[in-house]
């Protein structure tokens, strides 16, 4: 299920009456911030062979130019496909 279909259920839920743009709104304010993503330029995409990947967080990277997500494994500096 989606992240829009939680949401609309939470909604359902509440018996939010009022417009779903403001309950969105402050659904989104209420939400946890994401961490700051990472740039890794020593570390090439297997898949496209770009610089464009990020950490999420800890173990979590993920290819900003061809979508892919990987795990980090930081013992060997290495990337594996999730």
């Amino acid at each position: 299920m989606g992240k829009m279909s939680e949401i609309h259920i939470r909604m359902l839920e509440e018996d939010f009456q009022g417009d779903p743009d403001a309950y969105l709104k402050a659904y989104v304010n209420n939400m946890e911030p994401r961490p700051i993503d990472i740039l890794h330029k020593d570390i090439l995409c297997p898949n496209c062979n770009k610089e464009h990947l990020t950490r999420i967080n800890k173990v979590d990277m993920s290819c900003t130019k061809c979508g892919h997500d990987f795990v980090y494994i930081e013992n060997d500096n290495s990337i594996k496909f999730k």
